[in-house]
């Protein structure tokens, strides 16, 4: 409960602090008018220009990497994409030099020798000069300032003292039992919560914690389920390869053509479930982070799911498995190549690794003129997925009862649920009669907020 008379002497305290802070705000613009035009006109130039700078590093930065692809693959692409980033970094120069003269020398050597790292640190430099002399200028007003306050000061205390005695027992106390909960969060103890008793805000804090706790406590139990799973996955190709490259390499075992051919098989399968593994890892980190990628093109998806059929073929005929692509030669949309091929990637992978052997995997493509969507199913023969299970096989990192017995990660299908929502598509699950069909619907053309970042999880 609050202390008797808190409403009573809250109001005092908060008269007495609004005079203080009437009284240094008056002194405080005495002293600082001299100094606030200049200041102003400063930040006002300071903030544009940073994002300029920034904006023609990005661009500098941006036409070197075009120009070093244009020289290794000659794709005309990356040559307009070389001069597109050159228009745009001369544009940015006459916008920074209109802003700030003091860039003049260094758009004239630009001129003449062309851009480089060395002017835009140079310009980076003499920005931050002037920001230290403007901060020589702060320096003075805050000494003009201290004065002030020094006066204050004692004021200060006295009412800082009012404070502490009025509130300690309503709000101090319940606070150090937050920080000692705090503390314990951070020591490990994920377990801890407070009791929600006390005012309303502190009992709202208190269960704001609680959750924040709980929380935690789920995330650090699934981070350390997640780690135990990599470990698991990756030391098993990895044992493989390194097994099948010691008997390739061994001089005691000679081993006849056709045990080399197998070995090398069994090689190339297992560094193919370490890229698979590294790859939807990459892609999970990506979303973490929030990295955002743009690169949607009109392109053939037959092509690209091709593609994805052409590297998990070794592994289906593993298991004897046939891969079919059932669709139009040519089906032309917009879509983000190396997320597709990923996402079908996954999906097949998690067909063969689900299906019978010697079954047949399809994947048959639908494109109806009338319709602004291509519709494509994946389906598979194998053990039906539980009813229930099928709205959770794209969460991320779950894995239902059928998965339990197979290696992976739990991050597959996901990978595939975000590309496709990157993409303004959707997907779904349907399972029964010895079949799985996974459909996906995506539209023809994409609006520009669709080109989102992809990431992992899911059935496999």
């Amino acid at each position: 409960m609050y202390p008797s008379g808190l409403k009573a002497n809250a109001l005092l305290i908060s008269v007495s602090l609004i005079a203080l802070t009437v009284m240094l705000g008056v002194r405080a613009n005495t002293v600082a008018r001299v100094h606030i035009e200049g200041s102003k006109a400063l930040l006002e130039r300071d903030i544009p220009l940073q994002q300029m700078l920034f904006q023609l590093d990005a661009a500098f930065t941006a036409k070197q990497q075009a120009q070093k692809k244009w020289e290794i693959t000659e794709d005309v692409a990356y040559g307009e994409l070389f001069a597109k980033y050159g228009v745009l970094e001369a544009r940015i120069i006459r916008e920074v030099t209109e802003v700030w003269p003091g860039f003049d020398i260094i758009a004239k050597e630009a001129a003449n020798g062309g851009l480089t790292e060395a002017h835009i640190q140079r310009a980076q430099e003499m920005l931050i000069s002037e920001k230290a002399a403007a901060l020589r200028d702060a320096r003075e007003v805050a000494a003009g300032l201290l004065r002030v306050m020094t006066v204050a000061l004692v004021l200060s205390i006295v009412i800082t003292a009012w404070l502490i005695l009025l509130l300690y027992q309503g709000l101090l106390h319940p606070l150090r039992r937050l920080r000692d909960a705090t503390a314990r969060i951070r020591d490990g103890e994920l377990a801890c919560r407070m009791k929600e008793n006390g005012v309303s805000e502190l009992k709202e804090i208190a269960q704001d914690f609680n959750s924040m706790a709980a929380r935690l406590e789920t995330l650090d139990q699934a981070k350390n389920d997640f780690l135990a799973t990599i470990s698991h996955e990756i030391r098993n190709p990895m044992t493989a390869l390194k097994e099948g490259l010691s008997l390739l390499a061994s001089e005691e075992k000679k081993l006849s053509a056709e045990s080399q051919k197998k070995c090398l098989s069994a090689c190339l399968i297992a560094s193919k479930r370490l890229e698979f593994m590294i790859n939807n890892l990459l892609n999970l980190s990506r979303t973490e982070s929030g990295i955002l990628e743009r690169d949607f093109s009109r392109r053939n998806i037959a092509a690209a799911i091709q593609t994805a059929i052409d590297e998990i073929r070794p592994i289906a005929e593993r298991k004897s498995i046939s891969v079919r692509l059932l669709a139009p030669e040519l089906v032309f949309m917009s879509f983000h190549w190396e997320g597709i091929v990923q996402a079908f990637v996954n999906l097949l992978l998690n067909a063969i690794k689900y299906g019978r052997e010697s079954s047949i995997v399809d994947v048959m493509i639908t494109n109806e003129v009338p319709s602004p969507n291509v519709e494509i199913e994946v389906m598979n023969a194998g053990a039906d997925i539980p009813h229930d299970e099928l709205p959770k096989i794209f969460d991320r990192f779950y894995r239902g009862a059928n998965s339990l017995k197979q290696q992976g990660m739990g991050v597959g299908l996901h990978v595939v649920k975000k590309v496709v929502e990157a993409h303004q598509g959707a997907v779904s699950a349907l399972s029964g009669s010895g079949h799985t069909r996974i459909r996906i619907s995506l539209p023809k053309t994409q609006r520009l907020s669709g080109a989102a970042s992809f990431v992992g999880g899911g059935h496999g």
